[in-house]
């Protein structure tokens, strides 16, 4: 899926202290988990859009590539099927955090 890649910048270290008790990024700015989440839903939507727009014009005759649609409608099936497991996972660990003990 595009826009969905990890690049290098992306696994740099959280900020690092300084002497001075400054915080200073270590490299380009890293945008946020919930940028990363908006903007990974915001794809998944788009896809999703897409294919049902292309659906509507194969529906409506407006094209006859069937290939092209289902290519649509195959990429946005996956994109939610990856989004749900991606939720499934951090549930997971959310409920792993609340069975620890502190």
């Amino acid at each position: 899926m595009e826009g969905m890649r990890v690049t290098k910048e992306l696994l740099l270290p959280y900020p690092t202290r300084l002497h001075n008790q400054q915080t200073k990024p270590a490299g380009p700015e890293v945008p946020d988990f919930g940028t990363c989440l908006k903007d990974a839903l915001q794809n998944v939507n788009n896809l999703s859009r897409e294919a049902d727009r292309q659906t509507m014009s194969l529906v409506s005759g407006q094209t006859e590539d069937i290939h092209q649609v289902m290519i649509a409608a195959e990429k946005a099936s996956i994109a939610v099927q990856m989004t749900v497991q991606v939720r499934n996972k951090i549930m997971d660990a959310y409920n792993e955090l609340m069975r620890m003990q502190m």
